[in-house]
């Protein structure tokens, strides 16, 4: 394996035999003169596929310790979620967790304001993080404080999303939060994260507004079912026209007629099972 780049004393850049650019970490593969070639590739911890150029002078100011423990918690996120993250997540994960010791250090403990909507809306990915913080004690001796759960949290849920960007994922808690209180309001309901059906509206909610978001509505045909469920069900067609007026009003969206029938649907079972 050939070493092309150094990032710092122990981690570099290597080109596989066939030909693809990867970040490896291992003590001392970044102290030689580069370019060299590595031929004792068992002093390789860890290898990283797909990192984006700008994170890789993030990982120059990393502890190795770090990184190797946020891989443990990628691969484990990955494989409790059944999905994939985004490759960047372990050396992004590591930034946040890096600057979150030198706060444990000084006795700094930051709480998240969107602690209980992350309970909420993310129980899977909440429950990934508090396995996380076990790993990171055990791993790293340091005593995080639970607020670090809803913090990795956030970092689950952005590794799982294509545009990885926080400042997003706060916007849509914030607007499946409004929409929440207004089926509470009209519709007696009392939402439970541990409820099936309130776990099933809160997912459909969640890929409404990312439908509306990037301007990508169903097209389904509703065979002229709207009209008909106006009339049979007016208390949740009427809350329904209330969540259209928030999104329109706060985010100059628009749901069309299938995805209204669709939130009908969802907001009329959600009644049915769980009156207040």
């Amino acid at each position: 394996m050939k070493i092309v780049k150094r990032i710092n004393t122990n981690a570099a850049i290597a080109i596989t035999g066939n030909k693809k650019e990867i970040v490896i970490l291992g003590k001392g593969v970044g102290f030689p003169k580069v370019p060299y070639e590595l031929t004792d590739i068992s002093v390789i911890e860890r290898t990283f596929y797909d990192i984006d150029p700008i994170y890789i002078n993030v990982l120059a100011n990393l502890s190795n310790d770090i990184v190797i423990v946020c891989t443990k918690i990628y691969e484990l996120a990955k494989l409790k979620l059944e999905c994939e993250l985004n490759a960047n997540f372990p050396i992004i994960l590591a930034d946040h967790i890096q600057f979150a010791i030198e706060r444990i250090r000084k006795n700094f403990d930051v709480k998240n304001p969107l602690e209980y909507e992350l309970c909420q809306f993310y129980p899977k990915e909440i429950k990934v993080a508090k396995e996380a913080i076990k790993i990171l004690k055990e791993e790293l001796k340091e005593n995080f404080p639970e607020s670090e759960v809803a913090s990795i949290t956030l970092h689950i849920i952005n590794a799982e999303k294509e545009s990885n960007n926080i400042q997003n994922t706060m916007k849509e808690i914030k607007i499946l939060t409004d929409i929440i209180k207004i089926v509470e309001k009209d519709l007696g309901i009392k939402f439970n994260k541990e409820n099936f059906y309130c776990s099933r509206f809160i997912t459909h909610a969640r890929f409404l507004i990312q439908r509306l978001e990037k301007n990508t509505q169903t097209n389904e045909t509703s065979n002229g079912l709207l009209p008909q469920m106006r009339r049979e069900y007016p208390g949740v067609f009427i809350c329904c026209m209330n969540i259209q007026r928030y999104l329109k009003k706060e985010h100059q969206w628009k749901c069309n007629d299938e995805e209204i029938m669709f939130l009908m649907l969802h907001l009329n079972r959600l009644k049915t099972k769980n009156k207040a």
